[in-house]
């Protein structure tokens, strides 16, 4: 059964730079200016995501057996460090599910099967090296039958320089760290979701 979750529309306002050819949706806090931009039209009545470039992007919710999440901690000139999960643009011509399977092997190297989604999620907020966009999120389940490290070896020179650590991460230890340390700031309530649907199946 599918974990039934509403979905939320937040509004982030992050700072950006020039894009790269295939985005892994880290998430950077906006300058001043944009930010000020921001303020003035919407106290004028002005609509900023309708005005805004729509970007796509698969996340992949990726469990091990005791159900950790693997989460990448990201940072790069701009930002301070924050752990958000496996994923990243869709390519030409992908749908949303093509484009997490496309993630999930270029990003951690796992062959697994790509489930249901989650949650959306549609949010404005910038990439590294891009100006802010509307981003149309899904957060699909992969379910692994080992914690394994992931393989770098499809990362763009992007993530390179930007994913810093990674970490299977329990429920604990994600609340015990506060949500603020995540993006979005909801990944702990959705793995403590995911996990109370995974005990409630039968067998």
């Amino acid at each position: 059964m599918r974990p039934t979750m509403r979905v939320q529309r937040t509004v982030r306002l992050l700072r950006g730079r020039p894009a790269a050819s295939r985005s892994s949706g880290c998430f950077a806090v906006v300058r001043p200016s944009t930010r000020q931009a921001f303020v003035r039209s919407m106290r004028s009545g002005g609509h900023v995501s309708e005005r805004l470039e729509v970007r796509r992007s698969s996340r992949l919710v990726i469990l091990d057996p005791t159900g950790r999440m693997l989460l990448f901690r990201y940072q790069d000139e701009h930002t301070n460090p924050f752990w958000a999960t496996v994923g990243g643009e869709l390519g030409t011509g992908e749908d949303f599910f093509a484009a997490a399977q496309r993630e999930l092997l270029e990003e951690t190297g796992f062959r697994a099967e790509v489930g249901p989604v989650l949650r959306d999620r549609d949010a404005v907020y910038a990439v590294a090296r891009s100006s802010p966009a509307r981003w149309l999120e899904k957060y699909f389940l992969v379910q692994c039958h080992s914690a394994d490290a992931p393989d770098p070896t499809g990362w763009t020179d992007e993530e390179r320089s930007t994913i810093q650590a990674w970490k299977w991460w329990s429920l604990t230890e994600m609340l015990n760290e506060g949500s603020s340390a995540f993006r979005p700031e909801f990944l702990p309530e959705l793995l403590r979701s995911v996990l109370a649907e995974r005990e409630s199946e039968p067998g």
